[in-house]
């Protein structure tokens, strides 16, 4: 199908089809990976680089 990893943000396939189910709690919990991931990259989260 896809990516198992998005390359634009960084969620997992099921991360990203499981989205609009999750709660604030998991969403927070991928947020904060993501942030991780990000910063291990020395990059911005793209959230924070596009200002949203």
């Amino acid at each position: 199908m896809g990516d198992d990893v998005c390359r634009g943000c960084g969620r997992t396939f099921v991360e990203v089809s499981q989205w609009v189910m999750m709660t604030d709690e998991e969403r927070g919990a991928v947020f904060d990976r993501l942030e991780a991931h990000w910063a291990k990259a020395g990059l911005p989260p793209p959230w924070l680089a596009r200002g949203v």
